[in-house]
C-alpha cells in the first residue's frame, strides 16, 4: 500500500529496466519495504524481484531466478509441458495464457510442487498429478538475461535534487510525483519489442502442439497394432464373436420390448399382443 510522502522521506532515484529512470521516496533504506515500492510503481510482482546491495552502496532489483507461483480456483494459466531428458523427468513451460501469474514466462522450468522436486518422479504422469493435486509451484527462469534490461539500480540522491532529477528523467514531466511517460519512439521500440516476444511465444506453442499431436498419433496407431494383434489370436476372436452374437441378440430383444411397450400405449390392448415375439429369441 502506497504511504503519502513526507519531508521527511529520501529520494531515490531508479533506472528502469528501459534505461530510463524515476523516482520514489520513502522514509527509510529497509530492503523489503524498498522492493515493494519499487515494484507498487512499476506494477510488478515483488515474489519475482529481489533488491541487492551494490558496491557503489546502491541497490540493485534484478529479476530472480526462482519464483514461486499459487494455482488458486484450480487454475495456474500456465500450459506445462513435462518429458523424459536422458533419464531426467523433466516440465517446462509452453504457453502462457492472459491470466497467468505475472513474470512467468515460456521456458521457465518447474522445479517443484508443494515441495516434491520434479526431478525425483519417475514418470511424465506423476508430473501431471502433483501439478492437478498440487497448490504452490515453485519454477525457475529458462533463461539469463541482459543486466542492462532485467535490472534496475536503485542510488538515493538528496531531496534538493529531486526537481532536477526528474528533469533528467524526462524533460517534459513537472511534478515529481507523476509517473514519467516514455518518449513516443521509446514506447514504439518496447511495442515493437513485444510483438515480437509474442510472436515468438506463439511459435513456440504452436511447435508444442504439433509434437503434441505427433505424439498422439503414434500412440492411436500402437494402440491400434495392438488390438489387432490381440484380436488375432483364435480364442479371443471366438470369445468377441460369441459377444457380438450376444449383443445383437440382446439389442433386438430390447427393440422388440420398446414396439411392444409403443403398442400398448398408442391402441386397443386386447388388440395388440402384450410380448412381441422374434426369431432373435431363438437364435
Amino acid at each position: 500500500m502506497n504511504c503519502p510522502s513526507s519531508s521527511s522521506d529520501t529520494i531515490f532515484r531508479i533506472e528502469l529496466p528501459n534505461g530510463k529512470t524515476t523516482v520514489i521516496s520513502h522514509g527509510n533504506q529497509d530492503p523489503k519495504q524498498l522492493l515493494e515500492k519499487v515494484c507498487i510503481k512499476l506494477a510488478v510482482q515483488p515474489d519475482f524481484f529481489e533488491l541487492i546491495r551494490g558496491d557503489d552502496g546502491g541497490w540493485k532489483l534484478s529479476m530472480r531466478e526462482e519464483y514461486e507461483v499459487e494455482k488458486r480456483h484450480a487454475k495456474l494459466g500456465l500450459t506445462i509441458y513435462a518429458y523424459n531428458d536422458n533419464g531426467i523427468i523433466k516440465a517446462e513451460v509452453r504457453g502462457v495464457t492472459p491470466y497467468a501469474p505475472e513474470g512467468a514466462d515460456i521456458g521457465d522450468m518447474v522445479i517443484s510442487v508443494d515441495g516434491k522436486l520434479i526431478s525425483n518422479v519417475t514418470s511424465a504422469a506423476d508430473v501431471e498429478r502433483l501439478l492437478t493435486e498440487g497448490r504452490l509451484i515453485r519454477l525457475r527462469k529458462g533463461r539469463k538475461t541482459k543486466p542492462s534490461t532485467d535490472s534496475v539500480k536503485v542510488r538515493h540522491i538528496s531531496a534538493s535534487d529531486a526537481f532536477q532529477a526528474e528533469h533528467l528523467i524526462n524533460p517534459t514531466q513537472m511534478p515529481v510525483s507523476e509517473k514519467p511517460r516514455l518518449p513516443k519512439l521509446c514506447a514504439q521500440a518496447e511495442s515493437a519489442a513485444s510483438e515480437a516476444a509474442r510472436a515468438k511465444a506463439e511459435e513456440r506453442l504452436l511447435r508444442s502442439i504439433e509434437e503434441l499431436l505427433q505424439t498422439e498419433k503414434k500412440y492411436v496407431d500402437d494402440l491400434r497394432e495392438m488390438i489387432e494383434r490381440y484380436l488375432s489370436i483364435p480364442s479371443v476372436r471366438e470369445i468377441m464373436e460369441s459377444a457380438l452374437r450376444l449383443q445383437k441378440m440382446q439389442m433386438a430383444f430390447l427393440d422388440s420390448l420398446e414396439e411392444a411397450l409403443g403398442d400398448i400405449g398408442s391402441g386397443d390392448r386386447s388388440a395388440r399382443p402384450l410380448v412381441r415375439v422374434t426369431s432373435a429369441m431363438n437364435t
